[in-house]
């Protein structure tokens, strides 16, 4: 973390507009020449010279916004120069950004998403196929791009009888490393679902809470996701409202950034700590997770889309009395208290519906849609 505050609010806005303005890498960093190491070297130096300017860190919480916005979009422009040099096109402003893989290579276009962790580009492979590339924003969070990679060959294949359920998971096409002489940056090319909107997309045009009705379908996906990946021995570990995405029309759903997941009987190594009133007791404590560690942050992602309060354990009057007290049963302290059958609970949440709402009902998810990257 930078220590020292950047007083000059000028210099901020002169650089940030900059940042903002150009339409490719090459307009900000310059001509770079040599070997790829050599370009890759005076590439860091001025990037360096530019986050020392827009860092958040660096400057005043006034300028706190405007410093973010340059950050992550200096951030991107890095990534994108350092993949046209590995690419050998950087100094082609018209180029296309190529990253090469072992199986195909990918064309990086827009920028789709910026996570915790890593950024995503929407790409087009060789043989015409949309897919992301997950790429972490710091070499340091190379190891959690890594294990979500080795979690989801593990999860792939299943036996026959459970393929059914990779509709509820991302797909792993293929891990790629961008490395320079200084750094090593893990990127996952994975499935692209921009048909599907999150969680806390649905939760945003929906600010009191969404209706039960509709947050019941999502969270029995949820469990059906799950019951899944907990019978492989997978804990996902960080089951929150932006990971879980869902489709307005068709109700699919999937569970997505695995970067967190772990065995069972492991330990959650990293945690966003802008949910972290959502995150089960004993990761936050550090202490070994389990089948009940997803079922309570499930439970509480739950009562979030449904206007509650899961760290003071409430849901608005409105849910009917039986469907909140089956949720907040799962959000006991202890896990020893908490379900931990995924598959039971999801059958219990059908029989309740049943008696609840009676015969279903179609109901399409009234949300904005998301522009195509």
């Amino acid at each position: 973390m930078v220590d020292t505050i950047h007083e000059d609010t000028a210099d901020l806005t002169a650089i940030a507009r900059r940042i903002g303005s150009v339409a490719c890498p090459e307009e900000l960093f310059g001509p770079l020449d040599g070997s790829a190491a050599d370009q890759c070297r005076q590439l860091s130096t001025t990037y360096r010279r530019l986050v020392a300017v827009v860092h958040p860190d660096r400057n005043r919480a006034s300028d706190a916004a405007t410093a973010h916005a340059a950050f992550v979009e200096l951030t991107r422009l890095r990534d994108l120069a350092e993949a046209k040099i590995h690419a050998g096109t950087y100094g082609d402003r018209n180029a296309l950004t190529i990253v090469r893989g072992r199986r195909r290579t990918y064309t990086v276009g827009a920028q789709f998403a910026t996570g915790d962790l890593c950024d995503l580009y929407v790409c087009t492979s060789e043989a015409k196929e949309r897919v992301v590339l997950k790429l972490a924003m710091s070499a340091d969070d190379s190891d959690l791009v890594a294990a979500e990679a080795e979690v989801l060959r593990r999860l792939y294949p299943a036996r026959e009888e459970e393929k059914g359920f990779y509709r509820y998971l991302p797909r792993l096409l293929e891990a790629v490393v961008l490395e320079n002489d200084r750094t090593r940056r893990r990127a996952n090319v994975l499935s692209l679902h921009d048909d599907h909107v999150s969680a806390a997309e649905a939760l945003s045009a929906h600010p009191d809470g969404l209706d039960f009705r509709d947050v019941a379908w999502m969270t029995k996906r949820l469990l059906a996701a799950l019951g899944f990946v907990h019978r492989k021995g997978v804990v996902h570990g960080a089951v929150l409202p932006p990971h879980l995405l869902v489709h307005p029309i068709t109700h699919g759903a999937r569970l997505v950034d695995w970067c967190y997941a772990q065995e069972r009987g492991s330990r959650v190594r990293a945690i966003n700590s802008a949910y972290r009133s959502l995150y089960a007791p004993e990761i936050l404590r550090k202490e070994p997770v389990s089948a009940a560690t997803d079922i309570y942050m499930a439970a509480a992602t739950t009562v979030t889309l449904l206007g509650g309060d899961a760290a003071g354990r409430t849901l608005p009057d409105r849910v009917p009395g039986p469907v909140r007290r089956f949720f907040l049963t799962c959000l006991a302290p202890s896990p020893a208290r908490r379900p931990d059958d995924a598959w039971k609970l999801h059958e219990e949440l059908d029989e309740l519906l049943a008696r609840v709402v009676g015969k279903r009902r179609y109901r399409p998810l009234d949300v904005p849609s998301r522009a195509r990257p």
